[in-house]
C-alpha cells in the first residue's frame, strides 16, 4: 500500500457498541469522512461482517485494509496525520 506520510488519517472501530447498530456505524464513518482526508481503516473481522450485512455504501476515500499486526499499526500511526 502506497501512502504519503501525513497524507491520511487512521481509523479503528470494533467495539460492539459502535458496530452492531448500522445507523451508529454509518454515523461514525460519515463523521470520519467529513475531514475530506483519505482514511486508512484496518478492518477487524467483526466490523467487516457488520459492514457487509449493513449494505452501507463506502466512500472511495475510505481505504479498507486487512487487519495489521502491532508493528504495522505503529508504523501506520507514526505516519498518519490524524
Amino acid at each position: 500500500m502506497k501512502l504519503e506520510p501525513c497524507g491520511y488519517q487512521l481509523l479503528t472501530i470494533h467495539r460492539a457498541a459502535n458496530v452492531d447498530q448500522p445507523d451508529k456505524l454509518e454515523a461514525i464513518l460519515r463523521g470520519v469522512l467529513e475531514s475530506g482526508r483519505t482514511t486508512v481503516f484496518p478492518v477487524h473481522p467483526r466490523t467487516q461482517a457488520r459492514l457487509r450485512s449493513s449494505g452501507l455504501r463506502l466512500d472511495p476515500k475510505l481505504r479498507l485494509i486487512d487487519p495489521v499486526g502491532y508493528l504495522e499499526m505503529l508504523a501506520l500511526e507514526e505516519s498518519a496525520e490524524a
